[in-house]
């Protein structure tokens, strides 16, 4: 279909930039043959006018769409080098990827790259979020049992346990902020009990009997409500029944091209064949592996040879405030709790702080590089200026300067950094503040990681 696409707006812009030169060959050889094209009441100037403007209105309704679905060519951060295009080829059971680069094609394992691709955003469809962090964008059936059946444009029906389940969110709202909201709201939620989030802002505490395609039975201290499907803007169930399965040590976090964020114990993808794995043994079973292949925009082996920052616990974290407002740092979120946004790119991990602030680390013994890319989070837009420094101590207790960033700023493309570590004890990240105060300075240390 995209490729149909690309043709059709090839052909019309093809129509409307060489329209006068065809119509003027064709008057060349008589007006008799240039009539074949155009009633016989209609002149030569005025068909090509009518036909130039038919195609550019075409034009106008399938260029953008044809242009938006074009991704950005896929990038491969190895471990230790330069970053280089590459398209999936296949991904093996043990995490292998098959990539065809631009000298043939090239293995890695799993230790051998940070990732490939990156994520979409998840902006429309019913979002499941599981006990695990995963998070599937899809048609949401019925509650049959003590299963949620579930399905999408590219799995079979699939039946999730209730147990593994923390929320559904019907309707995602437009805005990122408010998307990121509510599943905040969604993943922190305490209560010991089912609850119903309304379109109108309301929220109904309970038990849920059923749902299907229609409604949504909720048994409430008072009564049984049936409500239609229309009116649930989201639900949570209660976080007291998870059970959060014991994590692997080793895992690939897999984006799908619908925003979906899979956490895969195993995984198996060809062009001839697919399957993915969530921890609790879910089975995700695609229509067929080359539909699965094409849809996925990211992996990132987790376990492997990387160690990220947001997953340890730091030695210490300091911030002195401009004026009185303090700010606290967030593991792979921004300093204001919103999902990791940075130059129009969604991150999976990293650190949120704000100027003026530190943050300090141990460094594992077999670490050999620390890497990231800095940035200011999209939440600040245009505003917000910082510097990223970086001091290392070797043991002796002695903090150095190893790293200054530039002045970034709000709109910035991320800026990589990579240092070797080369008998390095301890690590501490700085953010300060640099053109207008801390005005928005909502500081990213986007993906910082120990390379091993």
């Amino acid at each position: 279909m995209k490729r149909n696409k690309e043709r059709m707006v090839y052909g019309l812009w093809s129509m409307v930039s060489g329209i006068d030169g065809r119509c003027d060959r064709l008057v060349a050889g008589g007006a008799a043959r240039c009539s074949l094209l155009a009633p016989r009441t209609m002149p030569v100037g005025r068909l090509t006018f009518s036909l130039r403007s038919s195609a550019f209105m075409l034009l106008l309704a399938f260029a953008p769409s044809a242009i938006a679905e074009r991704p950005a060519p896929p990038v491969t951060v190895p471990a230790g080098g330069p970053p280089f295009v590459s398209q999936l080829v296949s991904l093996g059971a043990d995490g292998r990827v098959v990539l065809d680069t631009a000298s043939g094609q090239r293995t890695l394992q799993p230790a051998d790259f940070v990732s490939w691709g990156t994520r979409s955003e998840a902006e429309k469809g019913a979002q499941v979020m599981l006990a695990d962090g995963s998070l599937l964008v899809v048609d949401v059936i019925d509650i049959d049992g003590e299963f949620l059946r579930v399905e999408s444009d590219l799995w079979d029906e699939t039946r999730l346990p209730l147990e593994l389940v923390r929320s559904v969110l019907f309707y995602p709202p437009a805005a990122a902020a408010e998307r990121d909201r509510l599943f905040r709201q969604f993943a922190t939620a305490t209560e010991a009990s089912d609850q119903l989030l309304l379109d109108n802002g309301d929220t109904l505490t309970g038990t849920i009997l059923s749902l299907d395609q229609r409604q949504i039975r909720l048994q409430t201290k008072n009564a049984e409500l049936e409500l239609g499907r229309e009116r649930i803007l989201g639900m949570v169930f209660d976080p007291s029944l998870l059970s959060t399965p014991r994590p692997s040590a080793r895992w690939l976090l897999i984006g799908l091209a619908d925003g979906s964020r899979v956490h895969a114990v195993t995984a198996e993808v060809s062009a001839d064949e697919g399957r993915l794995e969530l921890a609790g043994g879910v089975p995700l079973v695609p229509y067929d592996g080359d539909g699965l292949l094409t849809a996925i925009r990211l992996v990132r082996p987790m376990g492997y040879g990387v160690t990220y920052l947001s997953d340890l616990n730091p030695l210490g974290y300091k911030h002195i405030p401009y004026l009185e407002l303090a700010w606290d740092y967030r593991r792979d979120h921004s300093v204001i709790g919103s999902q990791l946004r940075c130059h129009g790119e969604l991150f999976t991990k990293g650190l949120g702080m704000h100027s003026t602030s530190r943050l300090a680390y141990r460094v594992p013994a077999d670490a050999r590089r620390f890497a990231a890319e800095l940035g200011i989070d999209d939440a600040a837009g245009r505003s917000g200026s910082v510097g990223f420094r970086v001091f290392t101590d070797d043991g002796s207790g002695t903090w150095h300067t190893v790293f200054t960033s530039p002045v970034i700023r709000g709109g910035d493309a991320p800026h990589p950094l990579q240092l070797d570590l080369e008998g390095i004890r301890r690590i501490s990240l700085v953010v300060d503040f640099a053109d207008h105060g801390d005005i928005l300075d909502h500081a990213d240390w986007l993906n910082a990681r120990f390379e091993r």
